[in-house]
């Protein structure tokens, strides 16, 4: 994540409030996919790919009003199927 930023709509909820905006930095992360593709005909296919997803938030910057959201990590993974037709 490049300058990453939140804003939490405080207004919404509370009209006299306003809404508050942190600022989350510069994190690492990645993200990796594995395609399988079995080819039954010339022209058509279908497709497997497994992924994984890693990805940071860095702790803002604290408010007047001392909120402030803290670090987290994120791992994400999943597979995706399709079919593929080549002209």
């Amino acid at each position: 994540m490049f300058g990453g930023e939140m804003t939490a709509y405080e207004s919404e909820w509370n009209p006299s409030g306003s809404d508050l905006k942190f600022n989350l930095g510069n994190e690492p992360g990645y993200y990796f996919e594995i395609p399988i593709i079995y080819r039954f005909d010339k022209n058509w296919s279908m497709v497997g790919k497994f992924w994984y997803e890693y990805s940071e938030i860095g702790k803002s910057n604290v408010l007047a009003g001392g909120e402030y959201e803290p670090a987290s990590k994120t791992h994400q993974y999943g597979v995706n199927f399709g079919v593929s037709y080549l002209f």
